[in-house]
């Protein structure tokens, strides 16, 4: 399968900086921090972000090189492309977090975090399907 490397890495970015948004104050960054019970003493102990950023967006890049082969079965329509995506997010992430995010936050805030944390998925793996229908 031909991939479109212009295609991938603007998916990928956009993805990727989607994250800086919605976990910033802007959107869902003050009710993540207040879900995860981090406050400013807590969070001096926190290593600089430069690795996670880099995690980040390998993360961003491996979502949209998976979609990217997983839209190019689907017919060329951007719906076709947002369902595809939409069942990725249900299969993988959304079932996957449901016992993870309570096991692993049990002492904070599991529904809150699973919906922020899942809800960004779900709207990056849109932006990407989006995306990718707009250069076929």
């Amino acid at each position: 399968m031909e991939v479109n490397l212009i295609a991938l890495f603007t998916a990928a970015f956009a993805y990727f900086f989607l994250g800086a948004l919605w976990y910033s104050p802007l959107l869902f960054g003050k009710a993540w921090m207040t879900a995860m019970k981090f406050d400013q003493i807590n969070l001096k102990e926190v290593p600089p972000p430069t690795k996670g950023y880099i995690f980040s967006f390998i993360g961003a890049f491996l979502t949209a090189f998976a979609l990217t082969h997983m839209t190019n079965i689907a017919d060329t329509t951007i719906l076709s492309h947002i369902k595809y995506a939409a069942m990725a997010w249900v299969g993988f992430i959304a079932a996957s977090q449901m016992g993870a995010v309570y096991f692993n936050y049990l002492d904070k805030s599991p529904g809150k975090i699973f919906f922020i944390n899942t809800g960004y998925n779900l709207v990056g793996f849109i932006l990407i399907a989006v995306i990718l229908a707009l250069f076929k």
